[in-house]
């Protein structure tokens, strides 16, 4: 028969175990959680990236072979003489917007994630939101003036007609 000390002890021991149990499964779940978030981590600097060099693309590679800022028509003939590039600039400018779209989102994830208070992660994301919101509306009105001076277009005439 076991005595009272040994019960005490053998109870002590299991309690311990469960104590360790939960210790464990905690332990399994910020691993689970720190995992994520490096996931998270890495597609965000991917895709930070992938936007700062189109960004430079279309910053060098476009805007500053296409643009003369003093001279707006030899700006427009620019353009219209090398149609092909500045398309490029613009599917440049929208993955841009999509890159930049998904990474606040993650940091807001991480933000959330990490143990900061939501409400600082949304208005982090909110901002971000916003940002690319009007990067948005900048796209639209390149996509404007490249259907303007889009020679190959079929209604590129009545285009022209129109608004020149």
């Amino acid at each position: 028969m076991a005595t009272q000390s040994e019960t005490e002890s053998s109870q002590q021991f299991v309690q311990m175990t469960d104590e360790e149990a939960a210790y464990q499964e905690e332990l399994q779940k910020l691993e689970k959680r720190g995992k994520r978030l490096r996931r998270a981590a890495l597609t965000a600097g991917i895709l930070s990236a992938i936007s700062i060099v189109c960004t430079i693309y279309t910053t060098i590679a476009v805007r500053w072979v296409l643009i003369e800022w003093q001279q707006p028509e030899k700006t427009s003939y620019e353009i219209a003489e090398n149609i092909v590039a500045y398309k490029f600039g613009v599917v440049g400018d929208i993955a841009v917007v999509f890159c930049d779209t998904l990474v606040g989102v993650l940091l807001g994830l991480i933000l959330v994630g990490a143990g900061v208070n939501p409400a600082t992660s949304v208005i982090l994301v909110s901002f971000k939101l916003i940002q690319q919101a009007i990067n948005g509306a900048n796209i639209l009105f390149g996509i404007a003036a490249g259907l303007l001076l889009d020679e190959n277009l079929p209604i590129g005439e009545v285009v022209q007609k129109y608004f020149y």
